[in-house]
C-alpha cells in the first residue's frame, strides 16, 4: 500500500509544479490529511484509486503541454488502472476534454487519447461479454424452447454478471 502512497504523493507534487510555486507546501498538506494518513496503510482502493487518478492527471497535463504522445498514452493508461480500481475514476473522461476546452487546446483525436484508452478498455471489459452472453443465450432459449419468456431475460441477465465478474478476475489476475 506505501508505494501506491508515495505515487500519489509525487504525482500530486507534479501537479502541483505546474501551478504553483508552493508545491512542497501542496504535497505536504495532502500527505498530512487525516483521510490519506488513515487510508495510506489499510487494504482499501481509495489510495490506489487517488493514485492513479493523480498520476493520470499529471502524465495529462504535461502530455498536452509538452505534445508528448507518450505521455498522454500514458496518462490514457492509468485512467484506465484508476477506473479499475474504483468506478469514480470515470470523471476523468468528462475532466481531460474540460481541461482542454477551458485552456483554449485542440480537441483532436491526439489530445483524446486518454479518453479513449479508458473507454475501449470498458468495451472489451463490459460490453463484450455481455454482448456474446446475449447472443449464446438468445439462440439457446430459441432452439431449446422456440423464444424467450421472462425467467429467460432473468437468466440471462444473471449469467452476464458472472460473466462481468470472470472479466473482473481475468482483469485481476493479469494486471
Amino acid at each position: 500500500i506505501l508505494p501506491f502512497s508515495m505515487v500519489a504523493a509525487l504525482s500530486a507534487y507534479s501537479i502541483a509544479k505546474k501551478f504553483s510555486e508552493d508545491a512542497l507546501i501542496i504535497t505536504l498538506l495532502l500527505i498530512v490529511t487525516p483521510a490519506f494518513m488513515l487510508m495510506s496503510h489499510v487494504v482499501m482502493t481509495d489510495i490506489p484509486t487517488l493514485a492513479f487518478f493523480l498520476m493520470a492527471v499529471g502524465f495529462f497535463i504535461y502530455g498536452i503541454e509538452n505534445e508528448s504522445t507518450s505521455r498522454l498514452i500514458l496518462s490514457g493508461f492509468s485512467a484506465m488502472l484508476a477506473w479499475a480500481v474504483s468506478y469514480q475514476a470515470l470523471y476523468l473522461l468528462v475532466l481531460f476534454p474540460a481541461y482542454l476546452i477551458i485552456n483554449r487546446h485542440k480537441l483532436s483525436l491526439k489530445n483524446l487519447i486518454p479518453v479513449f484508452i479508458p473507454l475501449f478498455f470498458f468495451i472489451l471489459w463490459v460490453q463484450v461479454p455481455a454482448y456474446l452472453v446475449q447472443i449464446f443465450a438468445g439462440n439457446y432459449f430459441m432452439r431449446w424452447i422456440g423464444g424467450y419468456t421472462g425467467d429467460c431475460l432473468g437468466a440471462t441477465q444473471q449469467v452476464c454478471e458472472i460473466a462481468f465478474y470472470l472479466g473482473c478476475l481475468l482483469l485481476w489476475k493479469f494486471i
